[in-house]
């Protein structure tokens, strides 16, 4: 198994070990190991580390999905795993999310005419729902920055 790793990998100027094998629709590295397949930097992390305990994940401290430098990668939670997603910026959101609906003036806008209007008239104006602005004033969408 290590021999196909290093055989498909190589390692970049930042130290990472690049995969150059198939990859998943997230961008991962993907290999075959018996009739399963499975993360190239899980497999590297075994080889490196010993079996990864049930309920974590391996994460990428390079922050390079196609990495499968064992040194590059922790075990965490999947919850950690998520918020090194959002800390580091790889999680659209606000305009930049592919279901966005308004931009980010539209939603300051909202906030400074949501006491003076009704969430209904703020809704419809932006063709949104009324629940929608109601969490866009409250702050539960679109985090008040």
């Amino acid at each position: 198994m290590l021999e196909r790793l290093l055989a498909l990998s190589e390692i970049n100027d930042l130290g990472c070990r690049v995969w150059h094998g198939s990859t998943d629709s997230g961008g991962y590295g993907k290999i075959r190991v018996g009739s399963k397949t499975v993360g190239a930097h899980r497999v590297a992390y075994v080889i490196e580390n010993g079996a990864i305990p049930g309920g974590k994940a391996v994460r990428h401290k390079c922050d390079t999905p196609l990495c499968v430098n064992a040194k590059h990668m922790e075990l965490g939670t999947q919850l950690d795993n998520m918020l090194d997603k959002v800390k580091r910026g790889r999680c659209p959101s606000g305009e930049r999310h592919p279901n966005a609906r308004l931009t980010f003036d539209q939603v300051l806008n909202i906030r400074r005419r949501a006491a003076l209007e009704t969430f209904a008239a703020l809704a419809r104006e932006h063709n949104v729902t009324p629940s929608h602005v109601r969490n866009i004033v409250l702050g539960l969408k679109w985090a008040k920055r």
